[in-house]
């Protein structure tokens, strides 16, 4: 990998060439490689290694894939999944409040601070009782020695009622651990409580941005059923 990771001007220091090197890692993963090599400039150091977590070597700045030490256990069945306590709820909710008013501003949909407003005032409405909230499941993801390494929120019910379907509404897998199949473990467990409640069908919605996570659907065999598309119009 030859990187200058400069992007647009006005779109730098936006976290978009970490988001993209991280995109990069897990197509590396995906096609079964094991390090990713990086030429870089020096000036770019500090980004690969504190913000990418990449470790200098003799070679040149290398990550291994994964870039951790490997998952203990990690043979058939050694993802577990728990409910998520009142205490974890707490720090997710933060997180993803931020996490998906992100995605609006990055989408066009909203301003900085309207997207905040608009992100906590719909989580506010879908799970008003955390994790206790009705036809509402939030999972957290851990190894058998009980370290956290995703979560998954889910409901039984469709949000447009749709008969017989429930909704994937997150899966996320903790930054040291992706790129391992982890995503799509948690997505067989969401599939799986989709069954046991007697449900025939899973949707979701996914931001365009979001290659990694498109192409896990797609290759999970999830079909495109509505999209949404936009076209910025120059002025007159």
């Amino acid at each position: 990998m030859q990187s200058g990771v400069g992007g647009e001007p006005t779109h730098q220091r936006r976290g978009i060439g970490r988001d993209l090197v991280r995109s990069a890692s897990d197509e590396a993963a995906t096609a079964g490689c094991q390090w990713l090599h990086v030429d870089y400039e020096p000036h770019l150091q500090a980004f690969y290694r504190d913000a990418c977590g990449f470790a200098p070597t003799a070679a040149g700045l290398v990550r291994l894939t994964p870039p951790c030490s490997p998952l203990p256990d990690s043979g058939p069945g050694a993802l577990r999944t728990r409910p998520m306590t009142e205490a974890e709820f707490d720090a997710y909710r933060e997180r993803i409040v931020q996490e998906y008013a992100e995605e609006d501003v990055r989408a066009g949909n909203w301003s900085r601070d309207e997207a905040l407003t608009q992100s906590t005032r719909e989580l506010a409405r879908l799970l008003p009782l955390g994790p206790g909230t009705a036809d509402m499941l939030l999972l957290v993801a851990e190894t058998p020695a009980g370290e956290q390494v995703g979560v998954l929120w889910m409901s039984f019910r469709h949000p447009g009622e749709m008969a017989g379907t429930g909704w994937l509404y997150d899966i996320e897998v903790a930054a040291k651990y992706r790129g391992r199949g982890l995503g799509r473990s948690l997505l067989l467990a969401a599939e799986e409580e989709t069954r046991r409640h007697g449900l025939t069908a899973l949707g979701l919605n996914v931001f365009g941005s979001n290659e990694v996570a498109r192409r896990l659907y797609t290759s999970a065999g999830y079909d495109v059923v509505s999209q949404q598309m936009r076209k910025h119009l120059t002025p007159v």
